[in-house]
């Protein structure tokens, strides 16, 4: 059986399949009089100690994973756990229930202490609970931490901590029946060149541990019998092979045929892929989504715990950019913690810079932060879904007094700092003469510009018609921020999926964009794109497809004027 979906990050892989089914609920009050209970827990505690011994063994150099794997030994080694448990199995209650029982009260208990380390403590708490009750279950538990095989992983959906927790030595490519292209999870495999294909409904049919090939440019994904290894071997050679011929641009500064620079910078989400950025020569950080600093936890980051990691940064980066967005939570980004209210429109409601102007102790937070990392290297700050001119006061105005703060506490920063917008909402765009007086750089931000001008949600399927770059509307108050920016002097970026789209970058070379910033996954594919563009012959070209009546017309345009071996990509 062959299913399809839609392409987040590209590749083709060979593999075997991985399939995470989700837990069932399990029964908190299930009764046994099985006289065996104690004995299966005894055997499942020893069989997932064992297990831990042998991932600690495998993350020797690793000591972020070696130490988690020490505080869950701990944990169910404890005790107190251990004699809640079996004063549950004294009750009557099953052995499932008895472990989970028993979690509850320790969790519980940590959450009670208003701790952050404590709090973290309880995630790690359910996390060895759970994997306990598999083990009593003789069930499978999803998680992709310890893949001892090289996997193409299938399930129903991931949640980011799955991921960033991964063991990305054995991921070799991911498949989920949910989700979308531009949901965090995607933009999080994406960031780290991971093959990922979503939305492919059945694929969970395919056997566990079966021969999968994962064609993630094309979308689709199948179960290869034995006879047809070879063939799709070869496609997976292939494509090997053309990725290879892409490291000659590692070291190429980006241009166009005419000699045009054109600055390719790479979103990011996690300090780990700087390596990744650094290897494929980008220019630097265009944008630091941090919101996932803020994510899968149960309290806010501390000031000093954001510091350490935009530091380690702009340390990384050596005088390279980094552009630090401020948290830019709601929308398709949920944070429980927050206590934030039910919303028919979030991606109209109380989110990013609208929570930071109402709960200024987060935003403040925040900048105090990023202001402190500052002395360590070329960090810019942004701020995303700014609306009107008295919003960004109000932001300048924090920020400020910010400054001020770290002044009087003899705290180094970099004076100068470059501060700057994303332009998503279009009264924003209509209004940059206005904006650009206040600010040093502008960055358009695709994916919410597009769902914002044509009231298209990104993440609805039945609107997915209508989200298209190449509508001319978009188009059109793309241009009038790039040259409402150029009128002002300030820099103009653009990032997000229409930067890494083989059209879309053609298109916003046609229209005036020189920097862009795109998933690290296509930088060097980006910078063949590049070299292959006539970007004065592309001028006039913009100018007729803003002229343009529809989509459809606006990209027959461009095709046309693009060389052939453009469209083989």
């Amino acid at each position: 059986m062959l299913y399809s979906g839609v392409p987040v990050c590209p590749g083709r892989v060979l593999s075997n399949s991985f399939i995470i089914h989700p837990l069932p609920v399990f029964d908190l009050d299930e009764k046994t009089s099985d006289p065996n209970a104690l004995r299966e827990l005894n055997d499942a505690t020893e069989r997932l100690t064992a297990s831990m011994h042998e991932a600690k063994l495998r993350f020797a150099g690793d000591n972020g994973h070696a130490d988690l794997i020490d505080v869950q030994l701990s944990m169910l080694t404890d005790t107190y756990f251990q004699e809640d448990i079996r004063s549950n199995l004294s009750q009557g209650y099953s052995a499932r229930a008895a472990v989970l029982r028993a979690a509850k009260v320790q969790q519980d208990m940590l959450l009670g202490l208003d701790d952050e380390y404590m709090a973290a403590r309880a995630d790690d708490l359910v996390d060895l609970s759970n994997r306990l009750v598999c083990l009593l279950s003789g069930l499978d538990y999803p998680d992709i931490s310890t893949l001892q095989y090289e996997s193409i992983v299938i399930g129903q959906d991931l949640l980011p901590s799955m991921l960033l927790s991964a063991d990305l030595n054995n991921l070799k490519g991911i498949v989920t029946e949910a989700g979308t292209r531009t949901s965090h999870v995607s933009i999080l495999a994406s960031g780290m060149d991971i093959p990922m294909i979503v939305g492919a409904a059945g694929a969970m049919r395919i056997p566990n541990n079966s021969t999968v090939y994962l064609d993630a440019q094309q979308g689709v994904v199948k179960s290869v019998g034995q006879s047809e290894i070879t063939e799709y071997d070869s496609l997976v050679n292939e494509y090997n092979t053309k990725k290879a011929r892409l490291r000659e641009y590692v070291g190429i500064a980006p241009k166009t045929k005419d000699g045009e620079r054109v600055m390719f910078y790479a979103n990011i989400t996690e300090p780990v892929v700087l390596g990744k950025v650094l290897e494929n020569g980008f220019d630097g950080v265009g944008l630091f989504r941090t919101e996932f600093m803020y994510m899968d936890r149960k309290t806010l980051p501390t000031e000093e715990e954001q510091f350490s990691v935009y530091r380690m940064a702009a340390e990384k980066l050596d005088g390279k950019l980094l552009t630090i967005r401020t948290m830019d939570i709601g929308g398709d980004k949920s944070v429980p913690y927050l206590d934030l209210p039910d919303e028919e429109n979030p991606f109209l409601g109380f989110r990013a810079i609208r929570i930071g102007l109402a709960r200024q102790e987060i935003l403040v937070t925040q900048l105090r932060a990023i202001l402190r990392a500052s002395a360590y290297g070329n960090v810019a700050v942004m701020f995303p879904m700014v609306a009107t001119s008295g919003e960004l006061e109000s932001l300048l105005s924090i920020l400020s007094g910010v400054k001020d703060g770290l002044r009087s506490g003899s705290v180094s920063f970099d004076e100068h700092i470059k501060t700057g917008i994303m332009i998503e909402i279009p009264s924003a765009a209509v209004m940059m003469n206005v904006l650009a007086r206040y600010i040093d750089f502008v960055s358009i931000g695709s994916n919410d510009l597009i769902q914002y001008t044509l009231a298209a949600d990104r993440l609805n399927k039945n609107v997915g018609y209508l989200y298209n770059c190449m509508d001319p509307a978009v188009l059109r108050l793309i241009k009038h921020t790039i040259d409402a920016a150029a009128s002002a002097g300030i820099k103009c970026c653009l990032c997000g999926e229409m930067g890494g789209d083989l059209y879309g970058l053609a298109a916003l070379v046609a229209l005036g964009i020189r920097e862009v910033s795109v998933s690290t996954s296509l930088g060097l594919i980006g910078k063949k794109r590049i070299s292959l563009l006539d970007a004065g012959m592309l001028k006039q070209v913009g100018n007729e497809m803003l002229g343009s009546v529809n989509a459809d017309e606006a990209l027959r345009v461009l095709k046309t004027a693009l060389p052939a071996m453009y469209h083989d990509d």
